[in-house]
């Protein structure tokens, strides 16, 4: 892939117009202070930034687009107060395993004391964010206790065999090149082993180690809590580098947005402003860049055991470790060198220095969102479909292109030529030959015409494009992609406890009438875990339930295929069916306030209602066999018997009349 910032490419590029770039706020810092409502604006205070600093390399700035400010969090709350994200992922009544209410949780205890209205008004998309957590050290272990640990990063290496590159990337930064060198070898072994990482980091190289989330059951919370409240694959990676001034990356964007928690030791983060338009929010990740390259730096802070930076898709970033002279046990909870795997007998210097704990590497997780979940990927999903619609119900777009027309006036090598001859055609010269392309003459009234058919046929497209855009197919689109997201999602797996109920609960239905349906149901997981579709003269539920986490951020070669009937999460089921499978999976949506509808009064399911007793007859049975497949499935689950939201709402609010 080229670089935005590589010369190679000597093609001029077609671009579409350019709209201009969204001011950014003024306001850079916040302080948790007193407790404020999250429906009211926070009291931004203006923070002073060295906004115009750049890297080594000269810039204009009169060139460059606006730079985003960095918006500073100082979290003053006591360590009694402070939520760690690993409970907040748990599910629980109000919060759901994998729900939009769980991820929101999650969320707020990454960002807080910061409310979550504030950070998608002002910060999201547009500007990183720094949380500092420095009150004491209780307090940023509070935040990140029971998430992830250097033991549990060594325990993985141990039990589940990652192997290098594509599930280890041992790698070290040359500064005198200013380039990464990947260092992944292992000639006696193909999985990565304890003493590998181990070797690498007392050798000054870093480690990327990716998705852990499949095989660590409180990241694998997290990750199904923020993907049901982003509705888009949700990924975690985690770094580990030696302390002391170790940098294992070369500059660069990604192009996801990223949460980074730093989980042990201090990091330096160095973050750039874009130097174009095109590195805002880009939809492919960068080369790695050299310092000469660098736009201007927005942000040069420390992080420590706690903290957390937001970084926008194609925020230029590099980080370093910094030395750590705190002492083993005040700061850092883990065998940070994976001691349990090391020879006791083992006598260096240097290694004893490190492992007796006086120094503790960097170990951060990164958090990242919103890869390929853009307008634009949007639109690469229902375009296709747009085109085959319009061109059904449109003559115009079935007609033949004219002839000699991409020979003569459509192309590259045609439009600079077309351009030429707008300028240059001159009515009264019409019979002269002019060389308008390199190596041939013609009439000007021959390029005449040619602009003019180019010219007539760009007109066409853009009345094409209009008919297209009309037949945009916007709610099938978007099914499948909520299609694709689901069968790839990570599955949300309820607390010990709550499965254990609800298989009781299903050995106890087994057992009893297979025609009995529970009074209450509701959808599983908040209403984040299925969807409805219609795919011909069936409806279709796609669900996460039967996802294997280990598999989780494969990609789409991993993923079953959303028409294949052999996929675990795919439920074909009658079209009659669809209303009542409609209510119900959309009941969070369609009744505010209600997590859970009664079963008789879903559309169909009576077979007294209706004037044709034998298509009621089929209608209600469709809704019965439907339900109990999605029941079995666990995409729906029972809800013990209880009045409904708005009922016990309306109560409430007559007996306040009363009063």
């Amino acid at each position: 892939m080229k670089s935005p910032h590589s010369k190679t490419n000597k093609t001029k590029k077609e671009k579409a117009p350019k709209t201009p770039l969204r001011a950014p706020h003024a306001a850079t810092a916040w302080s948790s202070g007193e407790e404020e409502e999250e429906e009211e604006d926070p009291d931004l205070r203006h923070h002073e930034h060295a906004n115009g600093r750049c890297g080594s390399g000269e810039h204009d700035h009169h060139d460059l687009p606006q730079q985003p400010v960095p918006f500073f969090v100082d979290d003053d709350r006591p360590a009694s107060l402070v939520i760690s994200v690993a409970k907040a992922a748990l599910a629980s009544t109000s919060t759901p395993a994998g729900s939009e209410a769980a991820g929101a949780a999650v969320l707020s205890a990454l960002l807080a004391p910061l409310p979550l209205r504030a950070f998608f008004d002002t910060c999201f998309e547009e500007r990183p964010v720094l949380v500092r957590r420095h009150a004491n050290k209780k307090q940023g272990r509070a935040v990140v206790e029971g998430l992830f640990g250097s033991s549990d990063l060594f325990d993985l290496l141990q039990n589940h065999g990652y192997p290098f590159g594509t599930g280890v990337d041992v790698v070290k930064f040359d500064p005198q090149a200013g380039v990464r060198r990947t260092l992944n070898s292992n000639s006696d072994s193909p999985f990565v082993r304890p003493s590998d990482l181990r070797d690498a980091l007392l050798g000054g190289a870093s480690a990327r180690i990716l998705h852990p989330q499949r095989h660590h059951a409180p990241l694998r919370s997290v990750v199904a809590a923020l993907e049901g409240f982003w509705g888009c694959a949700v990924g975690t990676n985690a770094y580990i580098s030696p302390p002391l001034g170790h940098q294992g990356f070369a500059p660069h964007y990604d192009d996801v947005d990223v949460f980074i928690v730093q989980l042990c030791g201090r990091k330096r983060w160095r973050v750039f402003g874009p130097k174009t338009e095109e590195e805002v929010l880009p939809r492919w990740p960068s080369d790695d860049f050299r310092e000469e390259e660098l736009g201007p730096l927005l942000l040069d802070a420390v992080l420590r055991r706690g903290d957390v930076l937001y970084l926008p898709r194609g925020t230029v970033h590099c980080a370093a470790t910094v030395g750590d002279e705190a002492e083993r046990g005040e700061d850092d909870d883990d065998d940070a060198y994976g001691e349990e795997e090391k020879n006791e007998e083992e006598d260096d210097d240097d290694k004893e220095d490190l492992d007796g704990g006086a120094m503790l590497p960097s170990l951060h997780l990164t958090v990242s969102v919103c890869q390929r979940s853009t307008w634009a990927d949007f639109l690469a999903v229902a375009l296709p479909r747009a085109v085959e619609l319009a061109a059904a119900s449109n003559v115009e777009l079935r007609r033949s292109l004219p002839r000699g027309l991409l020979v003569s006036s459509l192309g590259v090598a045609r439009e600079d030529a077309a351009e030429r001859a707008e300028e240059e055609v001159d009515d009264d010269d019409a019979g002269e030959e002019t060389p308008v392309v390199p190596g041939g003459t013609a009439p000007r009234s021959e390029y005449a015409r040619r602009a003019r058919n180019r010219a007539h046929a760009l007109e066409v497209i853009r009345q094409a494009a209009q008919a297209v855009v009309a037949a945009l197919p916007v709610d099938a689109a978007a099914d499948r992609i909520g299609a694709d997201f689901l069968l790839s999602r990570m599955r949300p797996t309820a607390p010990l406890e709550e499965t254990e109920k609800k298989e009781k609960q299903n050995k106890q239905k087994t057992s009893s009438s297979t025609s009995s349906l529970p009074a209450f149901s509701r959808p599983a997981c908040g209403g984040t875990a299925a969807r409805l579709c219609v795919e011909g003269d069936s409806a279709v539920v796609y669900h996460c339930l039967a996802n294997e986490s280990e598999a989780h951020a494969e990609g789409s070669a991993a993923a079953p295929s959303p028409s294949s009937n052999t996929c675990g999460g795919r439920i074909e089921l009658s079209l009659e069916a669809a209303p009542a499978l409609e209510l119900l999976l959309g009941v969070h949506s369609a009744r505010p306030g209600v997590d859970a509808i009664r079963v008789s009064d879903l559309p169909g399911i009576d077979e007294d209602e209706g004037d044709d007793d034998e298509d009621q007859g089929e209608t209600a049975a469709a809704v019965r066999e439907a339900l109990t497949a999605l029941l079995e499935a666990g995409v729906v689950e029972e809800v013990e018997e209880r009045e409904e939201g708005e009922e016990r709402r309306t109560k409430k609010k007559k007996k306040k009349q009363k009063k």
